[in-house]
């Protein structure tokens, strides 16, 4: 004797047909499979996102201020023209530097470099200025 869609009765047990337990079968893989691809794409997602923008902004304006003041103790106190000569060579190897340390910064903080003097606001950025200056001492 059958009863319907649960199966048949066999001495007072219910068991289950084998159209019913199909679809429990299936129903059952279909919510795994759609529970494992939403943990893939969220992980996915996850590992492939870009980091977030990061800024940071160097003083250029002041760092050229503070060596032209160098530069131009040492062209008063230098003799004529050779002095003269040698506080443009100068100038030319700080510009170098200079420009070889500000290229070089965003690579190690991983962030954008921006001059201090386009920053209107956000004066909470951090400054490296000081480091720079520090490197630029060393060379």
């Amino acid at each position: 004797m059958t009863t319907g869609v649960s199966g048949s009765e066999e001495d007072g047990v219910t068991v289950p047909s084998a159209s019913f337990l199909a679809r429990t079968a299936t129903l059952a893989v279909a919510a795994l499979a759609s529970v494992a691809t939403s943990a893939g794409v969220t992980l996915a997602y996850h590992l492939t996102r870009p980091a977030p923008l990061r800024f940071a902004t160097l003083n250029v304006a002041q760092l050229f201020s503070e060596r032209q003041e160098e530069l131009m103790k040492l062209a008063s106190q230098g003799a004529g023209e050779a002095g003269t000569q040698k506080a443009v060579d100068l100038a030319r190897t700080f510009g170098r530097q200079l420009e070889a340390e500000a290229l070089a910064l965003p690579k190690e903080c991983q962030c954008i470099v921006l001059v201090r003097g386009a920053v209107v606001a956000g004066s909470e950025l951090p400054d490296y200025t000081d480091v720079v200056r520090a490197r630029l001492k060393q060379r």
